[in-house]
């Protein structure tokens, strides 16, 4: 695929397993690039400041951190998110923030693709997401 109509990824998890996960998730679409996937606020600052991402996949329960505060210290940075978290306690605050979704963990495929459904209705340089891959997880 041209790299122009990737879509350009970074992911924000403290636990390595839902890191994966996502990763792993995110990689079966054609239309994703994965730029870093990283574990602390601090990193993913300096991968945007280095770097142009189209969207950030964030988890917002962090290790003495929270995902709202990484988009507070971004706010002049262009880019759309997805909120990730274990419970639905913040899911208003979350869209208050401007979050194009809000998924619960564990995610799952189907979840992850109705995101990246209604994103795309709103982007229009977000590609289509072909049928589940068969074997795939529900």
């Amino acid at each position: 695929m041209d790299e122009n109509y990737l879509l350009r990824v970074l992911i924000l998890d403290d636990e390595v397993p839902s890191l994966q996960l996502i990763q792993i998730l995110l990689q079966q679409q054609p239309c994703i690039k994965i730029i870093a996937a990283v574990q602390r606020v601090s990193e993913a600052i300096a991968i945007m400041n280095s770097q142009t991402i189209d969207l950030l996949v964030l988890d917002i329960e962090l290790k003495g951190e929270s995902g709202f505060d990484l988009i507070d210290k971004t706010k002049e940075i262009s880019f759309e998110f997805v909120c990730l978290a274990a419970t639905k306690d913040h899911a208003f605050k979350a869209f208050e923030y401007g979050s194009a979704g809000y998924l619960l963990k564990p995610v799952n495929e189907k979840e992850l693709r109705n995101c990246f459904s209604r994103l795309r209705k709103s982007k229009p340089y977000i590609q289509p997401v072909p049928p589940l891959i068969s074997g795939s997880r529900p």
